[in-house]
């Protein structure tokens, strides 16, 4: 595994780090810990977090079903026994304005505010631009556990000046699972990818995964970043490629689909800058974990439960650990009572060939129907034109009960029939001066439907954001606003009530 050199200073005290200034090259400045790092944790997963923010991750007791990725890495510089070294993964900040384009790294200490769930740092700068960026570690729910097995890093971007600018943020992290630093990612749809490789727009995946194992073994570590969930959009860009390369630019990596990523890898999530007028703000998220999902040659990856209407995505990975290319492969999903195709799915697609050593993905939208409850399997069983079958599924537990026809007197009781435009009145204010109800963004205006946007104004407690301010982990005022305007968590794209969902920001723009 190739690491970059990096320069260390002595600490000026026990939790004070001076660090002195990158090189042109971009790379971080590592910070050893040794007990002073701040901390989250609990009996699944650990990260450690340095005075400037940077951050690493590993296990604790991980996966409770195997005693085989109890403390292991999950990203570089993580050590069991409290003296990681952070530093190799960091986050860089790009802005473009009147006075030309800047990418900023933060590498002297910085504001931290570590409570038990979360630890925020903020980092400022003023020239050539006024810009602070709060990033939030939290541990979060992961999907595919049931657990709180995972890392969310939030970042919110404000622009402090009197200017409109434009602000963006790439996070790098340099994934090691366990002893492996070079481990191949698969990737829901399209398989294994063991060369650079990038994603834009649309074609960012929702999630990828990461095995220590070189068979995919299930009581090895497994780990899975996140890059699209109900409560944030995916990055503009996805990036797989070298660190020792990657770890040398600031923000822009052209990527090279001829060199191998299995020597030493690391993932970075692009979200281009995004004009800010003064004191508006930005946010994206990301989050990082442990997969518990299957592995070995088949095995079907999707959220261990799901409700009533949501449409969920399910994905097939089939590895070839023989010699000879697996040819003419078709997959057909089985689906239980309860779960049905998405409109414009076919429960039968055709796999590419399959070459020695590499793996290939199907993915299938499917849709919760009512009713149905408790556990159901979903299967998936592929032949290939050698006679080579591979069958593999999995286990959700649906929660969509019998419709229930509303009574005269539950109608009587129901808020009032007129329908309010997109653009309502202001909302009335309570007793503390906090508005009760959402105001709608124009920019929703023919873009959703409007009686979501209705609800959602009408009933903002139900939208993700609604009065929180921009940074939960400070008290609000001038600097962080509450969120109190209803907009869709990614303006670039279309409305979705699932992936791309209404919440609620600090304003429109």
């Amino acid at each position: 595994m190739m690491r970059a050199a990096r320069w260390m200073i002595p600490a000026l005290t026990l939790l004070v780090v001076a660090i002195v200034a990158l090189p042109v090259s971009g790379q971080s400045q590592l910070y050893k810990c040794q007990g002073r790092c701040a901390r989250l944790a609990n009996t699944f997963v650990r990260a450690d977090i340095g005075p400037n923010g940077a951050w690493v991750m590993g296990t604790t007791g991980g996966d409770p079903g195997t005693d085989q990725d109890d403390d292991r890495r999950l990203l570089y510089g993580f050590e069991p026994a409290g003296t990681s070294v952070v530093g190799y993964g960091y986050t860089t900040v790009r802005a473009e304005g009147p006075r030309g384009t800047v990418d900023w790294v933060r590498f002297e200490p910085s504001p931290q505010t570590v409570t038990g769930s979360q630890v925020s740092n903020v980092w400022r700068w003023s020239s050539p631009y006024r810009v602070a960026v709060t990033q939030t570690l939290a541990l979060k729910p992961n999907r595919f556990t049931n657990r709180p097995d995972m890392v969310e890093a939030r970042y919110v971007l404000h622009n402090e000046g009197a200017e409109t600018i434009s602000v963006g943020l790439r996070a790098l992290f340099d994934v090691k699972l366990d002893t492996n630093d070079g481990s191949p990612y698969f990737i829901p749809g399209q398989g294994t990818v063991a060369h650079e490789r990038e994603f834009l727009g649309g074609d960012v995946p929702d999630y990828w995964l990461a095995f220590a194992s070189p068979r995919f073994d299930v009581v090895a570590l497994r780990g899975m970043g996140v890059l699209r969930d109900e409560s944030f959009a995916a990055p503009d860009r996805f990036v797989i490629g070298r660190w020792y390369l990657m770890q040398n630019a600031r923000w822009d990596y052209p990527v090279d689909a001829t060199q191998v990523v299995t020597r030493d890898s690391a993932v970075a999530m692009y979200w281009d800058p995004i004009r800010l007028a003064p004191g508006l703000a930005a946010e994206h998220a990301t989050a990082y974990g442990l997969y518990a999902g299957g592995g070995g040659e088949a095995f079907v990856s999707a959220p261990l439960d799901a409700q009533c209407g949501e449409n969920l995505s399910v994905a097939f990975f089939v590895s070839n650990f023989g010699i000879l290319p697996l040819r003419g492969g078709r997959a057909t999903i089985n689906l239980p009572p309860g779960l049905n195709l998405a409109p414009g799915e076919v429960g039968q697609k055709t796999l590419p060939e399959i070459g020695a050593g590499a793996t290939a993905s199907l993915t299938w939208l499917l849709r919760v129907s009512a009713p149905a409850s408790g556990s159901a399997a979903i299967g998936v069983d592929a032949l290939f034109d050698e006679g080579r079958r591979f069958s593999a599924e999995t286990s959700i537990s649906l929660t969509c009960p019998p419709t229930v026809t509303p009574t005269a007197t539950k109608a009587a009781t129901s808020r009032p029939s007129s329908t309010p435009t997109a653009t309502r009145r202001p909302a009335d204010a309570t007793a503390t001066g906090v508005p009760a109800q959402g105001k709608a963004c124009a920019s929703l205006t023919g873009r959703v439907p409007i009686g979501a946007v209705n609800d959602a104004v009408a009933n903002p407690e139900r939208i993700n954001g609604w009065r929180q301010p921009v940074n939960p982990a400070l008290p609000p005022g001038p600097n962080n606003p509450l969120r109190l305007w209803l907009s869709m968590l990614d303006l670039g794209k279309a409305y979705h009530p699932i992936f791309n969902p209404l919440v609620y920001k600090a304003g429109c723009p």
